[in-house]
């Protein structure tokens, strides 16, 4: 996949990101705000429901950083809304109980990460986002913002995987490279990878570049990485790369982002 076309998938992901942080301040005011307007719009009994969410904001853990990523979460759940700086999402509220969520370590500092799938929109537009929180500075820290899915590595590698909206040409879901850099604290994207094999091409009336297939695999790769050119790469080979680029999978078990779930995570912490 070439560079522009991995640009079209970040700019369609969100709105774009006009500042590195936002307080846990700001934030708690917001979401207040956001069970606020809840309460005045909706009937009894879902303002009950509500209203018994706001009590568990405030009780629901016990250390900084665990409250802080409770607020984070219900913020998402209840308004749609990030920390101030950072943007609303799309919302598509017959998609909305798809949207998931992880608490983990998945940059290897030691500390544990909120990991956001949102998933309340088109297909396209589905996006991933790894926030931290800085108890030291009250900041939040925007770690990795990306279209698609993502997975992580313990070498600090994250692939995200996503829907191409110029057509489905492989089976093989294209997806983007990043990096965990420590001196910004965040995912530095670095490249992308996508496929086309022959079968769907010659179904779809596009042209398979057999001469790069000298494996006779049906598949080749586009793999835009340093060290790799433009030109199309064999099964054989992409599977050299990935063994070379990735490093021990890292368990990332999401849950939907509901009620329940957010209570069992964070009662206590």
């Amino acid at each position: 996949m070439c560079a522009a076309l991995a640009l079209s998938m970040l700019a369609g992901c969100n709105a774009s990101v006009e500042e590195e942080t936002s307080s846990s301040a700001s934030l708690a005011t917001t979401a207040a705000t956001t069970t606020s307007e809840a309460d005045s719009t909706t009937t009894s009994a879902s303002t009950a429901s509500t209203s018994s969410s706001a009590v568990n904001f405030e009780n629901i853990a016990s250390s900084e950083l665990y409250q802080a990523y409770y607020f984070l979460l219900f913020m998402v759940k209840e308004g749609h809304r990030l920390p101030d700086g950072f943007g609303d999402l799309e919302y598509d509220e017959c998609s909305s109980e798809e949207n998931q969520f992880v608490v983990c370590d998945v940059d290897g500092d030691g500390v544990d990460e909120v990991v956001l799938e949102w998933c309340a929109c088109e297909p396209e537009s589905h996006c991933t986002y790894v926030f931290e929180y800085e108890t030291d500075t009250d900041e939040w820290n925007l770690e990795l913002q990306t279209a698609g899915t993502a997975e992580f590595y313990d070498n600090g590698i994250c692939e995200a995987y996503y829907i191409d909206p110029a057509g489905l040409y492989s089976s093989y879901s294209p997806y983007l490279i990043y990096s965990y850099s420590p001196e910004t604290d965040t995912f530095e994207s670095c490249g992308s990878v996508s496929a086309l094999e022959k079968i769907a091409c010659d179904e779809q009336g596009v042209d398979f570049p057999t001469s790069y297939d000298t494996d006779s695999a049906g598949v080749v790769f586009t793999i835009d990485y340093e060290g790799y050119s433009s030109d199309y790469y064999n099964l054989s080979e992409y599977l050299d790369f990935i063994g070379e680029l990735q490093g021990e999978y890292l368990p990332t078990p999401y849950m939907p982002l509901i009620d329940e779930n957010l209570e069992s995570e964070f009662r206590d912490r």
